[in-house]
């Protein structure tokens, strides 16, 4: 979906044993040279490099609120989207392809 966009990682964290050593030896706006593994073949480029660091509390504690209103958000999206669905009579010459439509022959 993002390209190949991966967020924040520390040494030795990632899957590929290969990627992992290229993506901490590189320098910062370089490319790799093709890496193969077992997932295929793979260029890499690091867009920033900083220090690992121990969030602090309130750091801790925003990044946590905003998750946590970003799920409710969108289970309440998802509960109203199906509220709706439901109210919404549906008909179709496929009703067998979409669960509770009905035959379009009813109204026509």
């Amino acid at each position: 979906e993002e390209g190949g966009n991966f967020d924040w990682t520390r040494q030795g964290a990632l899957k590929s044993k290969q990627i992992d050593e290229a993506v901490f030896a590189i320098p910062v706006r370089a490319l790799s040279q093709v890496i193969e593994d077992t997932e295929g073949f793979h260029v890499i480029e690091v867009l920033e490099r900083q220090n690992a660091y121990q969030m602090t509390f309130p750091q801790a504690q925003g990044e946590i609120k905003e998750s946590i209103l970003k799920t409710k958000k969108t289970l309440q999206e998802n509960e109203y989207k199906k509220k709706i669905q439901d109210l919404t009579p549906i008909w179709t010459r496929w009703p067998q392809d979409i669960p509770g439509s009905r035959d379009l022959s009813e109204i026509l």
